[in-house]
């Protein structure tokens, strides 16, 4: 059964790669970039999570708080294998920076080279874009797939913090997270971080936010309320951008 289950969550790390890949290459074409900036983009979105694969097969889980930053972990696999001795130091700086921070809470202010911060928001874009159509296939499937649930109890309710952090206009942080609820509301309110009108205009396509905002698990008035405030406040901000 563990063999099945470790198989079954690389299988979701090889499609997550797939899709990035391809939303990558949607939001490079919606803008003015060159040839070869739209290859090195394919090539980040390429070796993003290549760290993913060992951290479960390692760990068991993709969680990186009880594991390993799968980030640092994909540069050391990239080094290890050689993966990009053939492109020149400024191009492999180019394509290792936006992988280090692809999974960081912001990107670092003194990140001072165009390119590395164009890229560093599009891949960070790309695979938030995905992980709304992981999670809303994951929540959508019983039983609950408990390594992309970050291990969180499916109890029917959402802790406050949580919560008032969304309606307040404050990122919720990871470590608050006591429920596979506040986990559904931790990536919804990831659209906020999205640098790029195509990606928003991708998830309000794919209706990612009603499909996670259909699957909360709740028992009271007060708990589908609460879901139905920040689901309301994110879908009249989706408008607002998509309009413009």
């Amino acid at each position: 059964m563990k063999d099945l289950e470790c198989e079954h969550n690389m299988g979701l790390k090889y499609i997550h790669t797939k899709n990035v890949i391809e939303v990558i290459n949607n939001i490079s074409e919606s803008m003015d970039l060159l040839e070869d900036e739209k290859q090195i983009l394919k090539v980040i979105a390429l070796f993003h999570d290549i760290g993913r694969f060992p951290q479960f097969y390692e760990y068991k889980t993709f969680d990186d708080k009880v594991s390993v930053n799968h980030a640092l972990l994909s540069i050391e696999v990239i080094n290890k294998n050689n993966l990009l001795n053939d492109v020149s130091n400024d191009v492999k700086e180019v394509i290792i920076k936006p992988i280090e921070y692809h999974n960081m809470k912001t990107i670092p202010e003194d990140v001072n080279d165009d390119r590395i911060l164009k890229f560093s928001k599009m891949i960070r874009d790309a695979d938030k874009v995905d992980i709304y159509r992981i999670v809303a296939e994951t929540f959508q499937t019983i039983p609950l797939n408990k390594a992309i649930a970050q291990n969180l109890p499916d109890d029917p309710y959402i802790s406050e913090k949580i919560y008032a952090n969304i309606i307040n206009n404050r990122f919720v942080d990871k470590t608050d997270m006591q429920t596979v609820n506040d986990y559904k509301l931790f990536i919804m309110q990831w659209i906020y971080d999205l640098n790029f009108k195509k990606s928003i205009e991708i998830v309000k396509d794919k209706h990612y936010l009603k499909i996670l905002f259909d699957t909360i698990n709740y028992e009271d008035d007060v708990t589908y309320k609460m879901a139905k405030d920040v689901y309301e406040k994110i879908e009249d901000y989706i408008s607002k951008v998509t309009l413009n």
